[in-house]
C-alpha cells in the first residue's frame, strides 16, 4: 500500500476491528513487500466498515490476486456496530462484502482463505466466488474440573504415543527461548530438504518478521536442546487476541527420534492455555500432518477458501486440474 495516509487508515481499522494478526499492515509490508500489497475498502461516510487486503501479481497476460507467503488467512474483515441485531447483521454483512468485492482491482483470478472466525460465506457466493472448505486444527483451553489443573487435562487428552514421546523428551531435552531465528532457519533447511520442498520463507524475511513480532510482543521462538547434540528442534509461534498460531517448525533430521517437535508443541499449547486462548495448529490438509495435530486432541475446524476466475482460458485450465 503506497499511500501513507491510506495505509494509516487501514491499520487503524485493523486494530479497532481486532482483525487477525495476518491483516496488519506491518505484516503485509514484510511478507509482500512495502508498497506491493493493497486493500479494497468498504466505507460508510467517512468511516471504514470493511477491508479486503490482497497481493497483486502478473504472470504473462494474466493478473492474480492472493496471499503473500506465510500468511494463512486474509480478509474480508468487517466492523460490526455494537448491539447489532442478528437479523440486521446478515443484511449488513452481505452489503459490506458486496462493496469489498466490487472495489477489488481488475483481475483474471483471485484466490483467498478467510480466518476460521469468518463463518458466513454466502455473500461471497452471491458475488461470483466459489467456495471450498479447508481445515485447520484448533485446541481450546480445557474447562477445569475438580482438582485437575488445565495443563493436566490437556496432557490427558493426548494420544498415548504422544504422551510417551513427550515424557521421553522431558528426560533428554530442555526447552529454551531463542533471541534470533538463526537456528530455526537452519533446521527449516533440514526439514524442507527431507520433504523435498522449497523453503516457505527466506532467511532475510524471517529475520524481518521476527524483529517485528518481538517489537510488538506478538510471538515467540522456542528451541529444544540436547546436552550433547545441541538444538534438535525449533518453533515459531505467533499470537493475537484470537489464537496462538503454530507458524513454522524445524527438526534436525538425525535427531527426530528424540521427540523435540512434540515436546515443543506441548509447550506451545500449554502457553496458549495459560493465556486462555485456543491454539491454532494452522493446517493441514496432508494426512500425516493432520494425524500428528489430531494426536494432541485438537478438533478439525473448517475455514473458507474462495476463488473467482474471470478468464475463460484459466477456467478451462482449472477444469482440467
Amino acid at each position: 500500500m503506497k499511500d501513507p495516509q491510506r495505509r494509516a487508515r487501514y491499520q487503524q481499522f485493523v486494530e479497532a476491528a481486532q482483525a487477525p494478526l495476518f491483516l496488519n499492515a506491518w505484516w503485509l509490508d514484510i511478507m509482500a513487500g512495502a508498497g506491493l500489497w493493497d486493500a479494497a475498502f468498504a466505507e460508510k461516510g467517512a468511516s471504514l466498515t470493511g477491508v479486503m487486503p490482497y497481493v497483486k501479481h502478473k504472470k504473462g497476460r494474466f493478473t492474480f490476486l492472493g496471499h503473500p507467503p506465510l500468511t494463512p488467512y486474509l480478509g474480508p474483515w468487517l466492523y460490526y456496530p455494537p448491539g447489532q441485531k442478528l437479523s440486521s447483521r446478515y443484511s449488513y454483512h452481505a452489503k459490506i462484502v458486496a462493496m469489498l468485492t466490487e472495489n477489488l482491482p481488475r483481475y483474471h483470478k483471485a484466490l483467498f482463505s478467510a480466518s476460521p472466525l469468518w463463518e458466513d460465506g454466502l455473500p461471497l457466493i452471491w458475488n461470483g466466488f466459489s467456495l471450498a472448505p479447508r481445515y485447520t486444527f484448533i485446541l481450546n483451553p480445557p474447562q477445569p474440573t475438580g482438582n485437575d489443573a488445565p495443563e493436566e487435562l490437556l496432557f490427558s487428552a493426548y494420544e498415548g504415543a504422544i504422551r510417551r514421546q513427550i515424557n521421553k523428551a522431558r528426560k533428554a531435552l530442555t526447552i529454551e527461548q531463542a533471541d534470533t531465528p538463526d537456528v530455526l532457519f537452519h533446521l527449516l533447511q533440514h526439514t524442507f530438504k527431507r520433504k523435498q520442498k522449497a523453503l516457505p520463507v527466506s532467511e532475510k524475511k524471517l529475520h524481518q518478521l521476527w524483529r517485528a513480532l518481538r517489537a510488538r510482543d506478538s510471538g515467540y521462538l522456542i528451541q529444544a536442546r540436547h546436552e550433547t547434540h545441541g538444538v534438535v528442534a525449533a518453533m515459531l509461534i505467533v499470537t493475537d487476541n484470537h489464537y496462538h498460531y503454530y507458524l513454522l517448525g524445524g527438526n534436525h533430521t538425525q535427531w527426530l527420534h528424540l521427540g523435540g517437535a512434540s515436546f515443543l508443541m506441548h509447550h506451545a499449547i500449554t502457553t496458549a492455555c495459560r493465556k486462555g486462548l485456543p491454539f491454532n495448529f494452522e493446517g493441514s490438509m496432508y494426512p500425516d500432518i493432520a494425524r500428528f495435530f489430531r494426536s494432541f486432541g485438537a478438533e478439525a475446524r473448517p475455514y473458507i477458501q474462495y476463488r473467482r476466475v474471470n478468464a475463460l482460458l484459466l477456467k478451462l485450465v482449472n477444469c482440467i486440474k
